[in-house]
C-alpha cells in the first residue's frame, strides 16, 4: 500500500478511531496518544493492509486493543503484602501480636485464592485506596 492510500485511509477513520479511544480511556490526551500510536502500527503494517475489506473495521480494532492495553498497563499496580514487613506499634500483650501476625497471614492466603480480576480490585480498593 502506498503512502497516499493509507493517508486516505488514516483521514477517513480519524475520528472514528478518536471516539472509540476516548470511550476507553476516558481522557483527550491519552486517546489522541491512541490513534497515534494506532496510526504508527498500521504503517508499519501497511504492507499487510492490502487484502482487508473493511478499513473501518480494522482502525476500529486496532484501536479499541491498543487503548485496552494502555489501561490494563495503566492499572497493573499490584500490591504484595509481606506479614514479615508489617510492624506492630503496639504496646499490647504478645498474644495480641502474635494473632494479628496470624490474622495477616490468612488474609494474605485468602487474596492469593481469589481469581487474578478479583485479587486486583481488592488491591487497588483496600491498600491503594482507590475508589470503587
Amino acid at each position: 500500500m502506498d503512502s497516499d492510500a493509507f493517508k486516505d485511509i488514516v483521514v477517513k477513520h480519524h475520528r472514528q478511531m478518536y471516539r472509540i479511544a476516548y470511550a476507553i480511556v476516558g481522557n483527550e490526551s491519552d486517546a489522541e496518544d491512541m490513534v497515534q500510536e494506532t496510526v504508527i502500527k498500521m504503517w508499519n503494517r501497511r504492507h499487510l493492509m492490502n487484502g482487508i475489506e473493511n478499513y473501518s473495521s480494522y482502525c476500529s480494532t486496532m484501536v479499541r486493543n491498543q487503548s485496552i492495553d494502555f489501561v490494563r498497563s495503566r492499572q497493573a499496580v499490584s500490591v504484595d503484602i509481606e506479614p514479615e514487613t508489617v510492624e506492630i506499634v503496639d504496646n499490647r500483650s504478645a498474644d495480641y501480636e502474635l494473632n494479628r501476625q496470624e490474622d495477616l497471614i490468612r488474609i494474605k492466603d485468602m487474596l492469593c485464592d481469589l481469581p487474578e480480576n478479583m485479587r486486583r480490585v481488592m488491591q487497588l480498593r483496600v491498600f491503594s485506596d482507590c475508589s470503587m
